[in-house]
This record gives C-alpha cells, sequence and structure tokens, in this order.
C-alpha cells in the first residue's frame, strides 16, 4: 500500500511539475500601410498577401494572365519579372501590436544602426512604403519584421 501511494503521489507531482509551453506562432507575408502608436504601444497595419517564387509564382502569373510569354526554340515559355509575384486577393487590412522587443530587420539599413527601439521606429515609419515583408507573430504580437529583397 505504500508502495502504490509513493508512486501515486509522484506521478501526480510529476505531472504538476511538467508545464506545457505551447507557443502559437505564426508567419505571414504582407504590404504595411500604416505605423502608429497608440496609448504607449506600437502598432502596424497589415495587409497580408502571398508571396510566390518559382513554379508557383509562374503559375498563378497564367492563371491570372499576368505572366510573360517567350518562344525558345519554337516552344512557348512562361516567366515574371524578377521571379516573384505577389496576390492579394483580400485587401482587409489587420492592425497588429508590436511586442516590446520586436526585431526588425531591413535589407537596406547600412545608414542605421541602432538597438533603441523607439530609433528603429522612427526610421522604419520613414522606409515600409511599396515594400514587402514577412511579420513572425507570437500570441497575437508581432516579434519579428523581416523586409524581403525584391529588385
Amino acid at each position: 500500500m505504500n508502495i502504490i501511494s509513493f508512486i501515486w503521489i509522484f506521478l501526480i507531482s510529476l505531472n504538476d511539475c511538467k508545464k506545457e509551453i505551447n507557443i502559437k506562432q505564426e508567419q505571414n507575408y504582407c504590404l504595411i500601410t500604416n505605423i502608429y502608436d497608440e496609448n504607449d504601444k506600437h502598432y502596424i497595419e497589415a495587409d497580408y498577401i502571398q508571396y510566390l517564387t518559382g513554379d508557383k509564382a509562374i503559375e498563378q502569373a497564367k492563371k491570372n494572365g499576368d505572366a510573360d510569354i517567350k518562344f525558345v526554340n519554337g516552344q512557348k515559355k512562361y516567366s515574371i519579372p524578377n521571379d516573384f509575384y505577389i496576390v492579394n486577393d483580400n485587401s482587409k487590412l489587420r492592425k497588429l501590436e508590436l511586442s516590446e522587443n520586436v526585431k526588425i530587420d531591413l535589407v537596406n539599413n547600412n545608414n542605421f544602426k541602432s538597438d533603441d527601439i523607439k530609433s528603429i521606429l522612427e526610421y522604419f515609419k520613414n522606409n515600409y512604403d511599396d515594400k514587402i515583408f514577412l511579420l513572425i507573430l507570437n500570441e497575437g504580437k508581432v516579434i519579428e519584421i523581416k523586409e524581403i529583397f525584391t529588385p
């Protein structure tokens, strides 16, 4: 009886010690339409898009009538400029809060070096138009913004 009680207590305590961390991360490509502060928090407005490359991009561009057509050795070949294609079937804007230590990775920020989030956001507010970004969210907050290089 004592051994069964001991095993039972051991299993219960082991279960209590074993906390499962469930991190809900998601990634979305987007265009950013606005960056602003509200109630001492930083927000962006994001328009989610599909950012396609390679064969998927060409197939979607063909479906939408946007693919370039070339003839090579008498055969029809399809292509797209710069090997990427953007689909934006839903232009819904999403208001997303930035985490306090959001990481912002911009392609061309050679002239800007800072670890101060306020300085980074000020720079970012003037350098987001017409660019594609990958947002990484954790439990609904943006924890990372990566600019996607586009020629």
